[in-house]
């Protein structure tokens, strides 16, 4: 009987015990983050071998959960949150770009190319001329209100970040907080696990996070870094902003060594030549091959001093890239933005930039601010001086003899010897070999029929029909009343010596008789000895060979043929060069380079390349008098621009990320990883740098071709642009509009008094532009080039359209992505959240057992009240 009673003494206590956690659930069933709990009713263990049981116990109770659910809504939850922040930017800057039927950019550029329609119309009134500098200043206006609401939008992105990322670190405190409770309780407190899975869930929205609770601790990871260990061990996240600066390069990509100049690998840099850089299409400045100045957009001039001695430095092809530097660097308005350096410097200790001086590399330009702010746009102008060049057709080196066919005969001096007189003539020329031999006593008469061809030494006729010398020397040889033999010239510092033959010993005895000379010859070692200088010939060796030795030394100069000449005027007089059997074109090069109107070099691809610098509109006359010519032709004027080298320069970057003791968080997601992307310059996803880099684009085609052009035939064919009218090197006029500067939105201008000097030719160009199909916003020449081209109305409404569609777009993974998330979330809480009605049937059921356990203490208590009172 007293069994009995234990028994319901138990039940009872156990049914209160879920009586209260039923409560306890009906009571929390709205509070956020509460997951219901189960009271776990279990038998009291037997003591001994009785059968009759001892009644129930009430365990713990437990919050009923699913961590692979949880974990896993987490996951949808961060993914959620970063689609709805994306879809917050995108439809926001979506309401910047909304029009009316008379608001909005699209109707500023159709009123702009209205008023231009107007004006040609009516090039004299002054009501349309005011008209167009109203659109004109408008339309710039419009467009930099629509960049400065997304620059806005950008600012409030990052305003929010920071916020966000302060909410993080509050959030993994009070994470850590909540451990440090826990670890203080030795069974942990359901309500402080409800928090804590509220507080990761919170911190879920911002940034993706792993939580591993293996082996009874704690680990929370966000972006795959630990944030959160144990009970003690928090580390807070960090924002970062790293900001890189714009380097524009212009030089080559070797496929070893260092880079070279861009420049020189385009053009064929000399006198006249004009290099300009220009700068976000506002601002220039240019140097001259040949001058000490420096020009700037105005056409100032200014002296050139880069090594910085006091004395004016002249721009040639060794100095120009350092010429150009000094020139950007002295400009205030371009210095205030970038700073130019000859080539990549280097820092010293003290961490001051060294930039070298000694020789050209390439040019370099750098922002002076970093990172999207100091952005620009440059590019540099060849003009090359027209001098006027002319160029030889063949490829050759310096070194290489100018009449390099010497197998060619040419005319020149012959010799003979008759009987050991020596005779000479110029292009075997009989008659005058005759009067010389008729001059010696020995010899005379000697006569020369022309008519018969027949030459008549003192009785003895010789033939000269269709013969050389040679074949004379060989006639009378074979006749046998005298001997002959050729007579070899050798020219030395312009004296010439003959002798017998190829004869070195008569030759060294002739050489030795100058006193210009002393000269000997070995005929065992077979060498020649000039002036101490000893050269060899052996081989056997020719005069030639020989010629060609001492050519090599830089005491003499020796030839012994002279092959022709080159005639050149450049406008005064006939120079005149002589080319021998052992001129190379280096020497060429030397000899015209000494006169003050002529330069001469060989081009880096090998070519012989003769100048004007008397005159540079009157081209030389250039006369060859040579056995193989050298075929010169004019070189047309070459002008074009160069632009950055793509793959050595650096793009201005702002880096935005999170990092935990100076390592990067790699975000995958969240409301921070979209705020991050989007302030991130180089981020794919920037949906605001897209946007802004449209209209920046639109900024620069619109400036470009409102600024030059060129009308190349009576039917409206143009060259449109700055940029493509640097190229042009036709006879037409390049006409200069100067209406808008600027290569971006932000430094867009309207230039209204530019206006005033609109003629009818003008205008005329500027009217085809609002029908024009064919525009590129590439940033390059307007040459139809690009696969992307379209008018400037239909490139507005595409940025419209891309904005409307990433919108839509975005919107549309989000829908999806809220599916899944709340897909999953039903599923959870129906899980863990408390259900009234299974509450109510709990409660129905321990009450029942709370009466029935009281009935049976108060039969208990009446049986033993009976059997007291018996």
């Amino acid at each position: 009987m007293l069994k009995s009673l234990n028994v319901a003494q138990s039940g009872l206590y156990a049914s209160k015990v879920a009586i209260e956690n039923i409560s306890n659930n009906l009571a929390n069933e709205n509070t956020p983050g509460y997951k219901k709990r189960v009271v776990q009713l279990s038998e009291l263990e037997l003591i001994d071998s009785r059968f009759t049981g001892r009644g129930v116990k009430a365990d713990a109770a437990y919050r009923i959960t699913s961590q692979y659910m949880y974990d896993n809504l987490m996951n949808e939850n961060t993914k959620t949150n970063y689609y709805d922040r994306i879809s917050s930017i995108t439809g926001n800057i979506e309401v910047m770009f909304e029009e009316t039927d008379e608001s909005g950019f699209s109707n500023d550029l159709d009123r702009f190319f209205q008023s231009v329609e107007n004006l040609r119309t009516n090039p004299n009134s002054e009501i349309y001329r005011t008209t167009l500098k109203t659109q004109g200043s408008v339309l710039v206006e419009s467009l930099q209100n629509l960049y400065k609401n997304i620059e806005k939008e950008e600012a409030l992105t990052k305003l929010s970040l920071e916020a966000n990322v302060q909410k993080v670190n509050g959030l993994i405190n009070e994470i850590g907080d909540v451990n440090q409770q826990l670890g203080q309780h030795i069974e942990a407190s359901n309500d402080l696990l409800d928090k804590r899975d509220q507080l990761e869930r919170e911190l879920s929205k911002y940034v993706d996070i792993e939580v591993d609770r293996s082996n009874n601790e704690y680990t929370l990871k966000v972006g795959g870094e630990i944030a959160v260990r144990y009970n003690t061990n928090i580390r807070e996240i960090n924002l970062v902003e790293e900001f890189e600066p714009q380097i524009d390069r212009f030089s080559t990509n070797p496929p070893k060594g260092k880079a070279g100049d861009a420049i020189a690998e385009n053009y064929d840099i000399g006198p006249g030549d004009k290099i300009s850089y220009k700068f976000n299409n506002e601002f220039e400045v240019s140097v001259e091959l040949g001058s000490n100045t420096y020009k700037d957009v105005d056409g100032n001039e200014y002296e050139i001093d880069f090594d910085q001695d006091g004395v004016a430095d002249t721009v040639d092809e060794t100095n120009y890239i350092r010429a150009l530097s000094f020139a950007i660097n002295s400009n205030k308005d371009i210095s205030a933005q970038v700073t130019a350096y000859n080539g990549d410097y280097s820092i010293d200790e003290q961490g001051n930039i060294v930039d070298n001086i000694g020789e050209d590399e390439f040019l370099r330009i750098e922002a002076n601010v970093a990172g999207e702010e100091g952005k620009f746009q440059g590019r540099i102008v060849v003009e090359e001086g027209y001098n006027p060049t002319f160029e030889a057709e063949n490829v050759i080196s310096p070194n290489d003899v100018v009449d390099s066919d010497l197998s060619i005969e040419v005319d020149k001096k012959e010799y003979i010897y008759i009987d050991g007189q020596q005779f000479s003539t110029v292009g075997e020329t009989f008659v005058n070999l005759a009067a010389e031999i008729n001059a010696v006593p020995a010899f005379n008469p000697t006569t020369y029929d022309p008519g018969l061809e027949e030459l008549n030494i003192n009785g003895t006729i010789f033939s000269t029909t269709n013969k050389t010398y040679d074949d004379l020397i060989a006639d009378i040889n074979a006749d046998g009343t005298y001997s002959a033999i050729e007579g070899k010239s050798i020219t030395l510092n312009g004296v010439e010596f003959v002798t017998e033959g190829e004869d070195f010993a008569a030759l060294a005895s002739q050489i030795d008789t100058s006193t210009l000379f002393n000269a000997s010859f070995d005929p065992v070692l077979e060498e020649l000895t000039i002036n101490g200088e000893i050269f060899s010939t052996s081989g056997p060796a020719t005069y030639r060979d020989v010629a060609n030795s001492i050519n090599a030394s830089s005491n003499f100069s020796s030839f012994t043929e002279e092959r022709g000449t080159i005639t050149i005027n450049a406008g005064t007089a006939d120079k005149t060069f002589t080319i021998t059997d052992t001129t190379t074109y280096q020497d060429l090069v030397d000899e015209i380079n000494l006169d003050p109107e002529l330069n001469a070099l060989v081009s880096a691809d090998g070519k012989l390349v003769i100048s004007n610098l008397n005159d540079m509109n009157e081209p030389v006359v250039i006369t060859e008098d040579l056995p193989t010519p050298l075929n010169f032709t004019e070189v047309e004027k070459n002008i074009g621009s160069i632009f950055k080298n793509e793959q050595q320069s650096v793009d201005a970057e702002d880096k935005v990320y999170l990092a935990v003791y100076d390592k990067e968080i790699k975000l995958k997601s969240g409301i921070v990883k979209a705020e991050l992307e989007n302030l991130t310059t180089k981020s794919p996803n920037n949906k605001i740098i897209d946007y802004k880099e449209k209209l920046d684009d639109f900024a620069r085609s619109l400036s470009d071709i409102y600024d030059k052009f060129v009308k190349t035939d009576v039917d409206g064919d143009y060259v449109y642009g700055h940029v493509a009218t640097d190229s042009y090197n036709g006879d037409r006029e390049v006409k200069n509009l100067n209406l808008f500067t600027g290569m971006d939105v932000m430094s867009l201008k309207f230039k209204e008094d530019s206006v005033n000097d609109l003629n009818q030719v003008d205008l005329d160009y500027m009217a085809t532009m609002q029908w024009k199909k064919d525009v590129e916003f590439d940033g390059f020449a307007q040459d139809g080039s690009s696969l992307n081209n379209t008018s400037f109305a239909e490139y507005f409404q595409e940025i419209r359209v891309n904005i409307s569609s990433d919108k839509e777009n975005n919107d549309f993974l989000l829908e999806t992505q809220e599916t899944v998330f709340q897909s999953l979330q039903f599923k959870f809480e129906q899980l863990t959240k408390v259900d009234p009605d299974e509450e109510m049937i709990n409660l129905m059921q321990y009450q029942a057992a709370y009466t029935a356990n009281a009935k049976i203490i108060t039969a208990v208590d009446e049986m033993i009240q009976t059997l007291l009172g018996m």
